[in-house]
């Protein structure tokens, strides 16, 4: 099949040293280049049954390709590239396991109208990132975007932490996610064209960084993110988490370009026509790694010229169309880039709702399993990322085994994911939960990590990070379209989303938190609307009074005794602030948003009533409130004035004096007892945070279970 030169290889290596014997005879060339072309063709073969040859497309490239790498063989080259193209699919795996961490707590921080917003800036960051970084990568090449697609993530990761607004956190998070967004094609590029026909089945293996990824993410969240009594006010985990996590991505992009000095594919360059950069390039690593390497310009040439197509301007729209259309060249070539294309679709939608929503599905079921501890959640969570580790190692080895190879392998794990998936929904016990999530784990990373590896194999090499970059756009599409879905349909039941989609919107929830002074109530409210969110629910936290406002102003300078005021008038300031939230109460609810309140009318009323005026009795105290909207569920932190007084900054606002609040305690019991269509859950406040939250939460959903959200919110009657 070649024809080379032998006489001439000496002149034309880079490293003489490396070069073959350069007195041989034509005729000795001639049955060499024979044989190795029968080795090749034998390496080549099982790898062809399934993966498409380049023959039919660019046949000069096909052979070129392969006997510029076989001979070369598995170096630790390879295996330092392996480690290094691992990096960046454990960076993809990370990013959108820090989204799904810190979605949570940047929720309650920043309030927003729309809660799944960073999930879609991230895949909107990675689509863009996919086909920018695919299509650059064939124009330009793969070293450059191989070696700062992780330094632009790092550096926009490190940024977000410090963002000052839901929106600014958006921005950021899409941006470093359009710096992650190219690696899934980039290293399965870059590693797919060094390696060896023999070899290729490793590029299937590439995924277990996916969970080394999402273990990380988790293992340095579960540090950061482990503290029950965050407040608003006190909410820096996530902050440092993703300071952390940038730090630790720039590490890894400067690894890159440290621990090798990564050169051109040679694939690329082949498909470029720079044969003598080849050959210069294989004899380097052939005298660095002690291996024989007759490699020569000659025995290139001898293979013909390459005819894959370019545009007179790389940055043209020409050589766009170029790389796109010659997907689609031959009838076979098109099927199998459509079906693979619809297949990255398919799972994107499937992947995401697993993969980001995982803390949040884990939260709510452990809860409702009776497993409320922050500890036991996040150790959960690494399991199952643990879990994911094992998945490409197996399926790796299985498309490489004659019985299952790469198309059967990925058949058997899509089967397997399936059938677990559907008894996943009628788990009913913790240990199950988890048991399942680690089977799903494993088994869809056996068809996941197969796929990445066959899309680049499978594609032509000259167009392989366009064809790439574009299946991995449709997964992020699909990753957009998911959160949309998790949207109106809530991960914590086991009904079917189809049922939940079609019924009509219900609105929200009206729960109100109620106690003495340093009950415990911000805290509590604080970790009872994480978990309503967690539970796939959007919520807010609402706080009263809410000194904001000119009448919370007034009530501010009273409480911190800047000012005085009449008992009346400043009892008034009091209900006049929370009929000035109404409106917007009432369109929250509507909207299907649950507000968690802290302090209500009851302490409204309680602690004006406490001051023993003769003229400021509970019923006048009442009277304002009355036609304020009613509670759906009122939870009241029981613990003694005594108690309460232990606590740490007691005593610096105007009623906290352990007399005023024992007082408080009995007109809370007096108030309650005189309203008996009340929903009232009274908690011991004396417990840690994490069992009182998780006492609560049980209540919550107890309660929840019982009320008709379709019927109209109620208003606060008279005093029975």
């Amino acid at each position: 099949m070649y024809s080379t030169s032998g006489g001439h290889d000496a002149e034309k290596s880079v490293v003489s040293s490396s070069v073959s014997n350069t007195n041989n005879n034509m005729g000795s060339d001639t049955e060499k280049v024979a044989a190795e072309s029968e080795l090749r063709n034998e390496n080549r073969r099982r790898t062809s049954v399934e993966v498409l040859e380049l023959k039919d497309i660019d046949p000069a490239l096909d052979e070129k390709m392969y006997l510029a790498l076989d001979e070369m063989g598995w170096t630790n080259y390879h295996l330092k590239l392996f480690f290094l193209a691992g990096f960046g699919y454990a960076v993809d795996a990370l990013q959108v396991s820090l989204q799904g961490i810190i979605a949570v707590q940047a929720v309650i921080e920043f309030q927003p109208s729309y809660d799944k917003g960073l999930t879609i800036a991230l895949y909107l960051g990675m689509l863009i990132g996919a086909l920018f970084w695919g299509l650059f990568a064939d124009i330009i090449g793969r070293k450059i975007a191989f070696n700062i697609s992780l330094f632009i993530c790092s550096i926009f990761t490190i940024i977000a932490g410090a963002s000052p607004t839901w929106e600014s956190l958006g921005v950021f998070i899409a941006l470093g996610a359009f710096g992650a967004g190219g690696n899934l094609i980039l290293d399965t590029t870059v590693f797919l064209e060094y390696l060896p026909s023999n070899k290729q089945w490793l590029v299937s293996l590439l995924p277990c960084w996916f969970g080394v990824g999402c273990t990380i993410a988790g293992l340095v969240a579960w540090g950061f993110m482990h503290a029950s009594d965050c407040t608003q006010a006190n909410n820096s985990g996530w902050r440092y988490l993703m300071y952390s996590m940038g730090a630790f991505i720039f590490v890894l992009s400067v690894l890159r370009v440290t621990v090798i000095r990564l050169r051109e594919t040679p694939k690329f360059l082949l498909g470029q026509g720079k044969d003598a950069e080849v050959v210069q390039l294989f004899q380097e690593l052939a005298h660095r790694y002690h291996r024989p390497c007759s490699l020569t310009i000659e025995g290139l040439d001898a293979c013909g010229t390459v005819s894959s197509a370019h545009s007179h301007s790389k940055f043209s729209m020409g050589e766009f169309l170029i790389h796109f259309r010659s997907l689609f060249l031959t009838r076979q070539v098109a099927i199998t880039t459509a079906l693979l294309w619809i297949s990255w679709f398919i799972v994107g939608l499937a992947y995401p709702l697993f993969i980001v929503f995982l803390p949040y599905y884990l939260a709510s079921r452990g809860i409702e399993f009776g497993a409320p501890s922050t500890y036991e959640t996040w150790w959960n969570y690494a399991l199952v990322q643990v879990s994911s580790i094992f998945g490409p190692i197996v399926g790796a080895n299985m498309a490489n085994c004659r019985l299952f190879k790469r198309r059967y392998t990925m058949i058997i794990g899509a089967l397997i994911t399936m059938a677990i998936f559907f008894g996943y929904s009628q788990v009913a016990s913790q240990t199950g939960n988890i048991v399942y999530s680690c089977m799903i784990s494993f088994a869809l990373q056996i068809y996941y990590g197969v796929l990445y590896g066959y899309t680049s194999e499978v594609l032509p090499a000259a167009h392989r990070a366009t064809g790439n970059g574009v299946a991995v756009a449709f997964c992020r599409l699909a990753g957009i379209m998911s959160a949309v879905v998790v949207t109106y349909a809530s991960p914590s039941t086991t009904a079917p989303s189809c049922n939940r989609m079609a019924s009509p919107p219900a609105r929200g929830l009206l729960v109100v938190v109620e106690g003495l002074d340093r009950s415990g109530k911000s805290s509590q409210c604080q970790r009872l609307q994480e978990n309503v969110v967690k539970a796939g629910h959007p919520a807010k936290y609402v706080k009263f009074p809410d000194r904001s406002t000119p009448t919370g102003q007034m009530i501010n300078s009273y409480l911190t005794r800047q000012a005085n005021q009449d008992d009346h008038s400043i009892h008034l300031l009091f209900a006049a602030n929370r009929w000035e939230a109404v409106t917007s109460m009432l369109e929250d609810l509507r909207s299907g948003t649950t507000l968690v309140v802290d302090r209500y009318s009851f302490s409204g009323a309680v602690y004006s009533a406490a001051k023993e005026n003769p003229d400021l009795s509970l019923d006048w105290a009442w009277n304002p409130e009355i036609g304020l909207p009613k509670p759906d569920i009122v939870f009241f932190l029981d613990i003694s004035a005594g108690d309460a007084a232990k606590r740490g900054g007691y005593g610096d606002e105007r009623y906290e004096t352990e007399k005023l609040q024992s007082r408080v305690r009995t007109l809370f019991q007096q108030l309650f007892a005189r309203l008996p269509g009340l929903r009232l859950y009274s908690v011991d406040a004396g417990g840690s945070v994490d069992e009182v939250a998780g006492t609560i939460f049980s209540h919550f959903q107890e309660a929840v279970a019982s009320i008709d959200l379709a019927s109209a919110l109620q208003k606060l009657p008279s005093l029975a």
